[in-house]
């Protein structure tokens, strides 16, 4: 992307100087009047183009970026059907996401991975809760599903 914009600015810096020499190349009559409004022509086109890729592109990336950001925002406080979904906009000391280890009902469980049973068993222990394993182990018997995702490595 930074490739892109480099070579276009440097297209539209590049306009300039031609420009200016064909405007001092151009001599008298129909001919030179014709070789100095294409120089003319092509100065102004390097200066715009110059202008839009500094300032006007750069206003639009930043304002597409937040309108993408505040629809994805929208749907993920929405809680489509399927998918990760945002339980709360709160991330830590929220009581409403350990709800699933105080109910009885069966329930389907996702860890995204090991260093959230850490953070789950940290705050457990210090809201003065059952072990994880124990509640884990409960809810296994009560016919939960319970995933987690784990990553697995090579062996070095």
């Amino acid at each position: 992307m930074k490739t892109n914009r480099a070579l276009r600015l440097l297209f539209s810096i590049f306009l300039l100087p031609c420009g200016a020499v064909l405007v001092l190349i151009a001599g008298t009559g129909k001919v030179g009047t014709l070789v100095a409004s294409l120089g003319v022509s092509l100065i102004v086109a390097g200066i715009v183009a110059a202008f839009r890729e500094l300032v006007i592109v750069r206003l639009e990336a930043d304002e597409t970026a937040d309108s993408i950001a505040g629809r994805l925002q929208q749907k993920l406080m929405e809680g489509g059907g399927t998918g990760i979904r945002m339980v709360s906009p709160v991330r830590r000391g929220y009581s409403g996401y350990y709800r699933w280890a105080i109910t009885n009902q069966r329930c389907e469980l996702f860890f995204a991975g090991r260093s959230v049973l850490h953070r789950v068993q940290s705050d457990f222990r210090d809201r003065r809760l059952f072990p994880v394993e124990q509640v884990l182990l409960g809810k296994l018997q009560q016919g939960s599903v319970i995933r987690v995702l784990s990553s697995t490595r090579a062996p070095s």
